[in-house]
């Protein structure tokens, strides 16, 4: 029996020299493609292709899962089948990568139906829930925890074509999860009190949304019904655009509490009454209110659209509040109004400019109305936004006094500024919070939009693209494959 030449073999028949060739690049590349995803497996490397970068995270989000020094839960509660919902899906996708980015991190995809009793351990307040879609994010060093609904990882724009009159517009999972973990790995959890019974504006729901989840309290303060707040934790009273003024009384509390290291923020409108005690509790930290109308921009860099609607220049741009505003955030400011230094204040209270007017800026005069100056127009620069802090050595103790006032309430409405509110303007008025909250970190992520260009073609141009995709191509493909096999054949 003549013996098998393997080499001779291979010679005389091509098909075999020719099939061993491809056998073995193809064994290759099986090989390589498994390498690369174990290797991908094993480092959690992923790429993220979606345009909008929906699971590509933000540097805030990174130094704050880099500083974590205990473990944090997340649990996703799904029913069977709920978790394949297009934005459940996605919010599970997001979860999973989220994990990766600490060792810290532990996901975990529980029923909600079928272990009840898993999910009612987070409920302790009467009106808390939980249910499938919900994410519950908690760590066992603090005890706490917090819930958060699948409403709160997108965000919804108006749409008169929707049933529900709105739709969703965008992608929030990140800053409503990063800020979960900063709120559960915190030992203490700020708050704004709003101040009430003077005919004060209120927040509306997309700025309290913000400042929940940046891990802000919002709750309201009325004084006249003796409710109490102390400088010594970590709240700051909102006094927006109000009415009325406040009493003697009031007017003794809220200066007490200002001289103890307290915190307020003070709002107001073109349209603002002049309030004495209101406005002295201003002039005893350096600042007064312009009541001579509201300002126009002249300068064409400092408006957008229309004269009214200011784009405002930073004053001390080496202040904190500022410095922590993102390189790309754009600030508006409809129509607002001027406050100014006092010439004569404690010594030991410092006035910072933090937004201003250019040169260009008028308040006009009344029967003034050309866009330029006019005869008893009041000229610019304008101070927006100024910060009074006072410091004072109370025995072993400094305590700091803070009170930022700020020409515009609009600024941070979406509905009396016509929509007209910036996410620039949302990240400055949450510096402003954190800012007054001292060594409590609050948070600001901005949402992602997602993407709604359709692509709009002529008749003429969709049969040629038909006839190209659907006939051409695939013709020659055929042809260019059976050529090949033809002239293999004949090898």
């Amino acid at each position: 029996m003549a013996k098998f030449d393997f080499k001779s073999a291979v010679k005389k028949n091509k098909n075999l020299k020719y099939g061993g060739y491809a056998t073995i690049i193809t064994v290759i590349a099986v090989i390589i493609l498994v390498v690369v995803n174990l290797l991908f497996e094993s480092l959690h490397l992923t790429i993220d292709l979606t345009r909008e970068e929906l699971y590509t995270v933000s540097s805030e989000t990174m130094d704050i899962l880099n500083e974590l020094d205990q473990d944090v839960d997340i649990y996703g509660f799904y029913a069977t089948g709920d978790d394949e919902g297009t934005y459940s899906s996605m919010v599970v996708n997001f979860l999973e990568m989220y994990e990766n980015l600490s060792d810290h991190l532990k996901f975990e995809i529980k029923d909600p139906v079928g272990d009840p009793a898993f999910a009612n351990q987070f409920l302790q307040g009467p009106n808390e829930t939980i249910t499938s879609g919900n994410v519950v994010v908690t760590s066992a060093k603090t005890g706490r925890y917090k819930i958060l609904a699948l409403s709160d990882m997108l965000t919804f724009s108006y749409d008169s074509n929707s049933s529900s009159g709105y739709r969703v517009s965008g992608w929030d999972a990140e800053s409503a999860i990063t800020g979960a973990v900063q709120y559960v790995t915190s030992d203490e959890t700020p708050a704004l009190y709003q101040l009430t019974g003077h005919g004060e504006s209120v927040l509306d729901d997309r700025v309290i949304g913000y400042l929940n989840t940046s891990n802000f309290d919002v709750f309201s303060l009325n004084l006249i019904s003796g409710d109490d707040i102390s400088p010594e934790s970590y709240n700051t009273i909102l006094v927006n655009s109000p009415k009325s003024d406040i009493t003697d009384m009031e007017y003794d509390t809220l200066l007490t509490y200002m001289e103890n290291g307290g915190r307020l923020i003070y709002m107001f409108d073109s349209n603002a009454e002049v309030l004495p005690n209101f406005e002295k509790l201003l002039m005893r930290f350096g600042m007064e209110i312009d009541h001579n109308g509201y300002i126009i921009e002249t300068t064409d860099t400092n408006y957008y659209s229309y004269n009214e609607l200011i784009i405002p220049n930073k004053g001390d741009e080496t202040h904190e509040i500022l410095t922590n505003l993102e390189e790309s955030a754009q600030l508006l400011f409809l129509a607002p109004s001027a406050v100014a230094e006092t010439k004569n204040h404690n010594r030991l209270t410092k006035v910072t400019p933090l937004l201003t007017t250019s040169e260009g800026a008028l308040i006009k005069a009344e029967g003034n109305s050309m866009v330029a100056y006019e005869e008893g127009d009041i000229q610019g620069p304008f101070n927006l936004i100024m910060m009074a802090e006072e410091q004072e050595q109370r025995g072993n103790e400094v305590r700091t006094a803070e009170l930022c006032v700020i020409g515009s309430t609009t600024f941070i409405s979406y509905d009396a500024a016509y929509g007209l509110v910036t996410n620039g303007n949302y990240q400055l008025f949450l510096n402003i919070c954190s800012y007054m909250q001292d060594s409590v970190d609050s948070l600001y992520i901005p949402s992602k939009e997602f993407s709604s260009e359709n692509l709009i073609t002529s008749m003429r141009t969709a049969i040629t693209g038909g006839v190209i995709f659907v006939i051409i191509i695939p013709a020659l493909i055929i042809g260019i494959g059976i050529f090949i096999w033809l002239r293999r054949k004949k090898l």
